[in-house]
């Protein structure tokens, strides 16, 4: 890859920025947050909220390998205010929101991913991922740029 600088228009070869940490794995970090869920505009009721804790903590165990996971803790919720019950033939989601409050009233697994990032090709990055990328979906996908 090549870039042009604008003061001399020189055309160099990109040199990405030097990590002090490289090859110093695994790197860990983790954080402890307050956060709060909504939902505006549901047919029977206007508004829910819950407000809860999150601890997130993520491991880069190779340059290409990365893990991450959140795990949550109801303070405060109004779930019990859904009382629409979904008939739909299609599968439940989000329609079965109640249900996953309640089941996961004293704590929950809201993120567990596993990341593989490589280079396939010159100028082309990807990543492959797996795990529940959010409270209420998980999977498999991947990125090519």
């Amino acid at each position: 890859m090549t870039v042009a600088t604008n003061s001399s228009r020189e055309t160099r070869a990109y040199q990405p920025p030097r990590n002090r940490t490289r090859g110093r794995y695994p790197t860990l970090s983790w954080e402890v947050r307050l956060a709060l869920r909504t939902q505006i505009g549901r047919p029977d009721t206007l508004y829910l909220y819950e407000a809860w804790t999150a601890s997130t903590a993520s491991a880069a165990l190779c340059r290409s390998l990365l893990i991450g996971s959140t795990v949550g803790k109801n303070i405060l919720s109004t779930p019990d205010q859904i009382t629409l019950h979904s008939n739909s033939q299609l599968p439940h989601v989000r329609s079965d929101l109640r249900q996953y409050a309640q089941e996961g009233d004293v704590s929950n697994i809201v993120r567990l991913q596993a990341d593989y990032l490589f280079q396939p090709a010159e100028n082309c990055l990807a990543r492959a991922s797996a795990g529940l990328f959010e409270q209420m979906f998980g999977g498999v996908g991947g990125e090519i740029l």
